[in-house]
């Protein structure tokens, strides 16, 4: 198969389409409290800004900057971050952190990727960031849209397979997983269109400790949107069989380790 020939963008929209819930602000809201709290443990935040090389001069915009996973790690090494999102509470969590760690050169706008960019007062930056947050229907919009809004780089990160999803315990509980597509599809889609981007893999063990059983339901209910009380019961027994005691607490009897890509390219 001649891979110029496939479309990426109708080949991203195929499996992106089932996935609209991941779009709405009112899921995010939801979540918001539990992510924030979840990324904070994350290592993922502090090797995606080393692999940014950061630089003092640099204007940043950050789409779907959720609890500031990004822009509060890079807002001391770069003059200002623009950072833009589609829930209210995500953004509250990245005001709040930002005023504890006294940050004053990041800018929270409510924008999401439908939004007309321009009216919404975004202009143009040195670098723009999508960590994670390519959560669109039509790849070949939101690329152009970036690129529009972008003078030197563009930092995307997406993930490799399942993810951050476990899927044994997923298909345990509720069946087949579907996460949609990966990188390679991003990364083909550029390829397709004259883009050469760099690609890096950042790789790491979630090693996640919880103080009990429930805990751990509760820590690992995130995958499952609108548990309902036969899926938790499930959850609950699969855990029951994979949890077991350490030092500090309750963790899974085996690693469970995620891949993100981390997508670059120069545009001038």
């Amino acid at each position: 198969m001649d891979i110029l020939k496939l479309d990426w963008n109708e080949a991203w929209k195929e499996l992106s389409n089932k996935r609209n819930k991941y779009r709405s602000s009112s899921f995010w809201d939801k979540r918001a409290e539990s992510f924030a709290k979840h990324v904070r443990q994350d290592v993922y935040g502090k090797k995606f800004v080393q692999l940014l090389k950061p630089s003092l001069s640099w204007s940043v915009l950050d789409i779907g900057c959720g609890p500031g996973t990004i822009a509060l790690l890079l807002a001391k090494k770069v003059k200002h971050i623009t950072a833009i999102d589609i829930s209210n509470k995500m953004l509250e969590i990245l005001q709040k952190r930002a005023e504890e760690q006294n940050i004053k050169n990041i800018t929270p706008l409510r924008v999401g990727w439908e939004d007309n960019w321009k009216e919404k007062g975004i202009g143009v930056y040195d670098v723009s960031i999508a960590s994670r947050s390519l959560i669109v229907e039509d790849l070949k919009e939101a690329i152009e849209k970036i690129n529009k809004h972008t003078r030197k780089k563009v930092f995307l990160s997406w993930k490799v397979g399942d993810g951050p999803f476990i899927r044994n315990m997923y298909e345990y509980v509720r069946g087949n997983l579907s996460t949609g597509p990966d990188y390679i599809y991003i990364y083909n889609f550029l390829y397709q269109i004259g883009i050469y981007p760099n690609v890096v893999i950042l790789e790491h063990i979630r090693d996640e400790v919880f103080s009990s059983l429930e805990d751990a339901v509760k820590g690992y209910s995130w995958m499952f949107d609108d548990i309902t009380i036969e899926e938790e019961n499930r959850l609950r027994d699969y855990l029951r069989k994979n949890l077991i005691k350490s030092k500090k607490g309750w963790k899974l009897r085996y690693p469970h380790i995620v891949r993100w890509a981390v997508i670059w390219y120069k545009l001038s």
